[in-house]
């Protein structure tokens, strides 16, 4: 199997794209693209595509890793892709973790003020974990924005790799997650983003029967139950996840026309972890 895999240029100017159906296909780029809105920096996971469109807005694609240490939140906006050509339908991307966020003010540039920091990272924990502070802190982040703060993404000293494996089987996506290259020391967890378009996916179901549509997903929320899937209002296509021993599993939405536009599910990992292995099951309803 090894002998069968071909490292694709960072230069490659083609997508690859896999088929699933008629409707249905993933695609996965060599660089940073498709480059929408404040994540346009970040490598990108899988994206999902339906009839010949891209779904993922804002989101980051299916399987994508985020390392959170102590100090600094990790993304990977350089990586390598790989094409198992003996089937075609296997990828493999080596995300190199070595980009922190940053606000960035059009009249000052880089907004690093550690007392800004601290009060941006305590605003946005409590903003993610107590939903009913969303209505005062919302209001607060879009006057940001119109004051030209934006979200940048900074070049830091890397803190090692993460080799992520998507096999596509049927109407499966089958990801595999090696975390053996990444450096441990301060790391307190990483998450595993499953991402896709917050203007198509927009109802959230799991098996206890909770049923959201829109903002009534929140922005980072704890998921119960056996497994969980997010689809479009019509119940046309949908993508679900199961729950994995060991992790926990959330589900979050966010949509303001020209600033965010993401809706998915993740998974968060104890750093101790090397290997996680997970399947999202694609559904296309009335097929």
């Amino acid at each position: 199997m090894q002998n069968s895999e071909e490292t694709i240029p960072l230069s490659m100017r083609e997508p690859y794209t896999i088929s699933l159906s008629d409707n249905l296909a993933f695609r996965v780029y060599s660089d940073s693209r498709p480059h929408n809105q404040k994540v346009a920096q970040l490598q990108k996971g899988m994206v999902l595509m339906f009839q010949g469109k891209e779904l993922v807005e804002e989101g980051v694609g299916m399987g994508v890793p985020v390392a959170i240490y102590s100090d600094e939140t990790y993304f990977g906006s350089n990586a390598e892709l790989s094409i198992d050509h003996e089937d075609g339908k296997t990828v493999t991307k080596r995300f190199l973790m070595d980009s922190v966020s940053r606000k960035n003010w059009k009249i000052n540039g880089i907004v690093n003020s550690p007392i800004y920091r601290s009060v941006s990272k305590l605003l946005t924990g409590i903003y993610r974990d107590y939903p009913f502070s969303r209505g005062v802190i919302f209001p607060l982040m879009m006057l940001r924005n119109k004051l030209g703060v934006r979200t940048v993404y900074a070049k830091a000293s890397p803190r090692g790799e993460i080799a992520v494996t998507y096999s596509v089987e049927n109407s499966n996506l089958d990801i595999e997650v090696n975390l053996s290259e990444l450096n441990r020391e301060s790391l307190k967890k990483v998450v595993l983003l499953n991402e896709q378009g917050a203007t198509f996916f927009q109802r959230f179901r799991n098996s206890e029967g909770i049923d959201l549509v829109g903002d009534k997903i929140g922005a980072w929320d704890r998921v119960e139950g056996e497994w969980a899937s997010l689809s479009n209002i019509g119940d046309t296509l949908s993508f679900s996840v199961k729950q994995l021993f060991g992790c926990r599993l959330f589900v979050g939405r966010e949509y303001v026309q020209g600033h965010l536009a993401w809706t998915g599910m993740g998974y968060e990992v104890e750093p101790h972890r090397d290997t996680l292995s997970y399947t999202v099951h694609i559904q296309e309803h009335g097929q």
